[in-house]
């Protein structure tokens, strides 16, 4: 993520930490930002226009995990992090984005813990000599904390 598109993830008042923890953000490659929260009102993941997106991050204020779309490269609080190194393959990335809340409870001693994972990630489709496909997939869970798990590569 360019540090023009940090700044503008940072600017404004959109964050809703009470909301949920991690916040999203779509980065269009126009250099124009869509905000999870914009005037009170929650933006749905559905608004994101999928065919203009360039990068993709989550903060929690103080902290930023995105995706950049067009390198594969995710940024980690102004530090890089390629799972992969760039290759020739021309196929679009496209953005992945979920959240995995895991509940543990035990019987007779009730809810132990409840965690959400912030997933964030890209997928593209290759094409194989063979004129075979693959499912290329790249994705970082994030937790409170910011502690991150490769979760697939």
């Amino acid at each position: 993520m360019t540090e023009v598109a940090q700044a503008q993830v940072m600017e404004g008042d959109w964050l809703r930490t009470d909301e949920c923890e991690y916040n999203w953000v779509a980065i269009y490659s126009d250099g124009q930002a869509l905000t999870q929260y914009w005037e009170d009102e929650e933006v749905s993941f559905g608004d994101i226009d999928q065919n203009r997106i360039a990068g993709f991050c989550i903060t929690d204020g103080p902290n930023i995990v995105g995706v950049d779309l067009n390198s594969g490269v995710f940024t980690i609080n102004n530090a890089q992090l390629a799972l992969t190194p760039d290759d020739e393959n021309e196929a679009p990335r496209r953005l992945i984005f979920f959240r995995r809340h895991t509940q543990v409870v035990s019987f007779g001693a009730g809810q132990l813990s409840d965690d959400i994972m912030y997933c964030i990630g890209w997928q593209r489709t290759n094409e194989l000599d063979n004129g075979e496909q693959r499912c290329e997939k790249q994705i970082l869970g994030v937790m409170d904390g910011l502690r991150i798990i490769v979760l697939e590569e």
